[in-house]
């Protein structure tokens, strides 16, 4: 069976990030990565993490966040394996562009949900 990290829901099919990409999104996890060094703020879900584009402000890591926006395939350029980067191949990775977020009591899915045009992130 695939694993959660690859896969998103779409209404009541699921469906590769790959395939998501370009799409809006919802991501409900544990917001994480507020002074760390890196690829920056992220939500993580049961079994991955998804990125976040654009800097945003989580005022407490650990608290549990609805971020939505676009799904977009980032890539961080290739490296000397001193410069304490991604190294020789570089890195490509998911992350939520146009984010907009909400702390909220509880998670109704962990994983990456593609949503349904009409709903909408407070």
């Amino acid at each position: 069976m695939p694993r959660f990290h690859s896969l998103a829901i779409q209404g009541t099919s699921k469906i590769t990030w790959k395939r998501a990409v370009g799409r809006q999104v919802i991501a409900q996890g544990i917001a994480w990565g507020k002074a760390e060094k890196g690829l920056g703020d992220r939500v993580i879900l049961d079994g991955t993490t998804i990125y976040i584009a654009e800097p945003v402000v989580f005022d407490k890591e650990g608290r549990l966040v609805e971020v939505s926006g676009t799904l977009e395939k980032l890539r961080v350029p290739p490296a000397p394996l001193t410069s304490g980067g991604f190294g020789p191949k570089g890195l490509d990775y998911y992350a939520i562009s146009g984010a907009k977020w909400r702390y909220v009591d509880a998670v109704s899915s962990p994983m990456l949900v593609v949503r349904d045009r009409g709903s909408t992130a407070r």
